[in-house]
């Protein structure tokens, strides 16, 4: 099962964050062309790898074969949203628990890189719905 974000294109022709979850645990790095150039299977596994509780880095490497290397990066702590997503947008601790994994890793990335809009938008679409949660 892959989470989507809201308004992600499910064709897997883009890197869908949760494949981008999956990578970036791994340490790993995809140019969009690398990506599309994987078989559907392959980019399909990948997004169901980001999408687990937990990633399993040398699948995602035997997947994501020939991918640059970059610093791992942890997922964000459930319990609690970081200071950098907190700072953006007003989102309480209950909210940020009922988030998925998906969800949280995207709100945490654009707030490490400065994409505060980027925060901004994702957390209206999670919220605005009454969903707090990437759809399956």
């Amino acid at each position: 099962m892959i989470l989507w974000l809201p308004g992600e294109p499910r064709d897997l022709t883009l890197l869908p964050m949760a494949a981008r979850r999956a990578l970036d645990r791994a340490g790993l790095k995809l140019s969009l062309s690398a990506w599309q150039g994987l078989d559907l299977e392959a980019r399909r596994a990948l997004a169901e790898a980001g999408s687990a509780a937990e990633v399993d880095g040398a699948e995602v490497a035997r997947l994501a074969a020939g991918a640059d290397s970059i610093a791992a990066s942890e997922d964000p702590c459930p319990e609690a949203p970081p200071v950098a997503v907190r700072a953006i947008v007003a989102i309480d601790e209950p909210t940020w628990r009922a988030l998925d994994v998906v969800a949280r890793h995207a709100l945490a990335m654009y707030a490490g890189r400065g994409r505060a809009e980027r925060v901004a938008e994702l957390y209206e679409r999670l919220t605005s719905s009454g969903v707090s949660q990437s759809s399956r």
